[in-house]
């Protein structure tokens, strides 16, 4: 059986993990919607403009364009753990040690999910979209600049 669910406010591609689809809103915040149901059990508050969203290394990732960063949520507790500022946070993706976070300012930053500091930072084109991480590579869509 497949269930679809729409969410009016949806900014980004939805991500799934924790037993949870997660999406972030243009109203500040992140909601947690339980598969069997297809209802909202939690919504956390984050401010600013959540964008990217993405599960991995035991945490809920979300990319605040709006206050520039990227912020670490625990999915057992439903509350902000982490989080740094990266300019123009936009989209994430994760692979096997690092988050790569792209910015509207045309650069990826490579980000430690356990220290949180940025291993890398590299220039790419114009308003990179989400990414993908196939075959040891990251592939960065840029929009602005067709590449």
């Amino acid at each position: 059986m497949v269930t679809l669910l729409v969410l009016a406010a949806l900014l980004a591609a939805p991500s799934f993990g924790g037993g949870s689809v997660w999406v972030s809103n243009e109203d500040g915040t992140v909601s947690r919607i339980g598969p069997r149901r297809n209802k909202v059990v939690k919504t956390i508050r984050l401010g600013g403009q959540p964008n990217g969203i993405a599960v991995a290394f035991r945490k809920v990732w979300v990319a605040d364009f709006g206050r520039g960063r990227l912020i670490g949520i625990n999915p057992k507790r439903n509350r902000v753990e982490r989080r740094i500022s990266l300019p123009k946070a936009d989209w994430i993706t994760a692979s096997a040690d690092s988050l790569w976070v792209s910015s509207e300012t045309g650069k990826i930053y490579r980000v430690d999910p356990v220290s949180l500091a940025v291993r890398a930072v590299m220039t790419v084109g114009a308003n990179p979209l989400e990414s993908s991480w196939v075959a040891g590579r990251l592939w960065v869509p840029n929009i602005d600049d067709n590449t």
